[in-house]
């Protein structure tokens, strides 16, 4: 059994035999029988290459900043979710559902106000443009042998349903 009044030559074989590196560089008595007593953390502790360490150290900041910014963008969104949409944020949202119906396709920021805009819509009361396409779309019901499915992935059917809940709210 190793021990502190072991020699440095008896550690180093018993580090030998239980698999246990002690780098080159370290040749104290001591700093060998606390390395010996537990190797992981005094291994993990010492690095020999101080610039893997600074490397380390930035990408973990890097690392750290990204998901900061991640984690308030998503507080953001949740937080601009709970409220109603204004007049101005109406017809922005109008303006995203026609374009997203007529088969073209919005781009990145487009598609990501559109998200965000029908879940604001979800709470929000019909504006006037709005009552007039469930206006449309009644119509449109009535003669079911011209209903398409847009490009946007909601059916005439889904969106119907959408603005037939919203219009309920007082």
């Amino acid at each position: 059994m190793i021990n502190e009044n072991s020699t440095v030559k008896e550690m180093r074989e018993f580090a030998a035999k239980a698999n246990i590196t002690i780098p080159f560089n370290t040749r104290s008595k001591k700093a060998i029988f606390e390395l010996l007593k537990n190797p992981k953390t005094a291994a993990a502790g010492k690095s020999t290459d101080p610039s893997a360490e600074a490397l380390a150290a930035h990408k973990a900041k890097v690392q750290a900043e990204q998901e900061s910014k991640a984690k308030t963008k998503a507080d953001n969104i949740k937080k601009a979710c709970k409220k109603p949409l204004s007049e101005k944020e109406k017809a922005y949202l109008a303006e995203l559902e026609l374009l997203a119906r007529s088969g073209r396709q919005p781009n990145t920021d487009q598609m990501r106000d559109l998200g965000i805009l029908r879940k604001r819509a979800e709470i929000t009361k019909l504006s006037v443009v709005e009552q007039n396409e469930l206006a449309e779309t009644e119509v449109r019901r009535q003669a079911p042998d011209a209903t398409q499915i847009p490009s946007s992935g909601v059916t005439d059917e889904e969106r119907y349903e959408a603005l037939k809940k919203r219009s309920e709210i007082e």
